[in-house]
């Protein structure tokens, strides 16, 4: 919302369905290159941090499994 898109808008610009856009919000999908790339670009960040993101999720998770 903050660049004044809505979850259904972002989605169709990425040719991605609207809930697996709100599972990648969420952290629990990571998007192939090519969506994260879209999404970067539409939304105005660094594509990387989407899986700079998802691998400190991971750390976190193994941590509290073990």
């Amino acid at each position: 919302k903050e660049k004044g898109y809505t979850q259904l808008e972002i989605s169709k610009i990425c040719n991605i369905s609207r809930s697996y856009y709100a599972y990648i919000e969420k952290g629990i999908k990571t998007p192939r290159v090519q969506t994260a790339k879209l999404l970067g670009e539409q939304l105005g960040f660094n594509w990387i941090e989407l899986y700079e993101s998802q691998q400190e999720l991971n750390k976190q998770q193994q941590f509290v499994n073990s």
